[in-house]
């Protein structure tokens, strides 16, 4: 079955403010769909954190469902999404999963072992940085993924920008 897959960055989004938005094309309709963009400031907000989704969907389902019930701002998931990243049929799953959340909540992904630094992650996923490792900012928070199948030894380049990130954002909560 052909897919067409889509990436489009929004811009000029001001700060702590709901927007509405339609998916559409060839016969295809979704939404309305709500997202609210990130605070300024020390403003509060509520995040979730979970990972390891890779089998035991009725799980993955559940936790779907109470992370939402605590209505949070953006979600990080620590990886192992899917058992095997070159799948495309587990990454339906892993969507058709996650889209109550996702449809309203940004996700921020980290890279797991599971997902076998398949190309389809990173079509799936728009990240900063260099997509392996990264960070953002939320409000006044600062965010840091990092890709764990890089021993910082073996490959110093990711401990080099963590040094560099961390010091340019000591500040940071």
């Amino acid at each position: 079955r052909p897919a067409t897959y889509q990436k489009v960055r929004l811009t000029g989004l001001k700060p702590d403010t709901v927007y509405t938005y339609r998916l559409e094309g060839n016969g295809y309709s979704a939404g309305p769909f709500t997202f609210r963009t990130a605070p300024l400031g020390n403003k509060s907000f509520r995040f979730a954190a979970y990972g390891d989704t890779r089998t035991q969907h009725d799980i993955h389902r559940e936790i779907i469902e109470k992370v939402l019930s605590q209505k949070p701002a953006l979600a990080l998931h620590t990886g192992d999404l899917v058992a095997d990243g070159r799948e495309i049929e587990q990454w339906e799953q892993f969507f058709q999963i996650s889209q109550p959340l996702i449809q309203s909540v940004p996700l921020y992904p980290a890279l797991g072992n599971h997902e076998m630094d398949s190309p389809l992650y990173f079509r799936f996923f728009s990240l900063p940085g260099n997509e392996r490792y990264y960070s953002f900012d939320w409000g006044a928070c600062h965010f840091i993924c990092l890709n764990s199948n890089e021993p910082y030894l073996a490959e110093p380049s990711q401990l080099q920008w963590l040094q560099e990130d961390l010091q340019r954002h000591k500040d940071s909560p």
